[in-house]
């Protein structure tokens, strides 16, 4: 009798196992064992988002659009003669430093870049002249700068790019960079200097009290008269 009962407790314990289960008591990888939870079995049916790590290209710089009516008939005035202006740091120490005068003084040699009234500087990659004409100006419709290269291993700078501001903080391009490769020289003589004069002119004018020009380059620079122009 007593073995019918341990018999008896036995099938009763495979039976219940079996129906709670699903399975079989001794298969250890049961369903019930395995099951994860409800959390991670969305976070897994959910698809993974595409990789958004790809570095995002830099945004155009905004071009702003010449919208003031001139007359080109009247007379042409350089209205950055004698201004105040910032300028790359002098890094040279000889006759071709700034001195706080000579960029805006009105002398201009456009065929001897051996002049000390040109500015030479010596940085790679973006530098800036920064003028301040003391007040906005509305009309503004040319923009200059003299570069002078070719010898003593002054190269061409890559590009320039002009800009306005009304705060001297806020800057808007008026151009995309002009590079120095399209650029035809004004001036230019084999294993000696050439100068280029990179102009843009407008039909229309703008209205501000600052401009920056940008000089992109990876050596010396020798730069002249940041120039910009108005008719009245």
């Amino acid at each position: 009798m007593k073995k019918i009962a341990i018999l008896m407790t036995a099938l009763l314990v495979l039976i219940a196992c079996t129906a709670f289960y699903g399975c079989d008591p001794a298969d250890t990888s049961s369903t019930a064992a395995e099951s994860k939870p409800v959390s991670e079995a969305v976070s897994e049916a959910v698809s993974e988002p595409d990789d958004v790590s790809a570095e995002e290209s830099d945004p155009a710089p905004v071009i702003a659009e010449p919208t003031e009516t001139v007359d080109k008939s009247l007379t042409r005035t350089n209205i950055a003669l004698n201004c105040s202006y910032t300028a790359p740091e002098n890094n040279r120490a000889d006759g071709w430093d700034d001195d706080g005068i000579k960029l805006t003084d009105g002398v201009i040699n456009e065929t001897d870049g051996g002049q000390t009234t040109w500015f030479g500087f010596t940085g790679s990659g973006i530098n800036s002249i920064v003028l301040d004409l003391g007040e906005e100006v509305s009309g503004i419709c040319e923009f200059e700068l003299y570069i002078a290269y070719g010898t003593w291993g002054i190269s061409a700078p890559v590009s320039v790019c002009y800009y306005i501001s009304d705060d001297g903080e806020t800057w808007t391009a008026i151009t995309e960079e002009i590079l120095s490769s399209d650029v035809e020289p004004i001036y230019s003589v084999t294993d000696s200097w050439s100068i280029n004069n990179y102009l843009l002119s407008f039909d229309s004018g703008f209205t501000a009290r600052y401009i920056k020009y940008d000089i992109t380059s990876d050596g010396h620079v020798w730069v002249d008269a940041p120039s910009a122009y108005i008719y009245e």
